[in-house]
């Protein structure tokens, strides 16, 4: 039997356990997909879309100069280090946004990064490491 998210076996499942098999004989694909949607478009629908653009106008210059900013590394990385994709990946690896766009890097109302030293540290760490070839 297949794990479930939920007790209610014939309507929660991740989007990793049900990958199209037979999950269960009450529960089809098509009715997967139909919940799916339901709750995507329910999600939609509750959230104000004036606060939505509110929230992103006043955000916006932090992500943009920090993208600017991290995008201009990572195109140097990739171009000074085309030839060495084993150290290009190290420091393109320590650039993963996963990483640095963690909630834990910003103020509480997201209008400031505050882990600047993370990306000069690896900004520092790769200039030496060029300046050492």
């Amino acid at each position: 039997m297949m794990a479930v998210n939920s007790s209610d076996e014939d309507i929660f499942f991740s989007g990793d356990e049900y990958n199209g098999g037979e999950a269960s004989s009450n529960y089809t694909k098509n009715e997967h997909n139909a919940h799916y949607k339901q709750g995507y478009v329910d999600g939609v629908s509750t959230f104000n879309n004036d606060l939505i653009q509110q929230n992103c106008d006043s955000t916006f210059r932090v992500g943009n100069q920090l993208g600017f900013r991290i995008g201009k590394l990572i195109g140097k990385i990739q171009y000074l280090l085309r030839h060495d994709e084993t150290n290009m990946n190290k420091f393109l690896d320590k650039l993963n946004v996963n990483s640095i766009l963690q909630e834990k890097n910003f103020d509480d109302d997201y209008k400031n990064f505050l882990n600047d030293e993370y990306i000069l540290s690896i900004e520092k760490e790769f200039y030496d490491f060029i300046n050492e070839k």
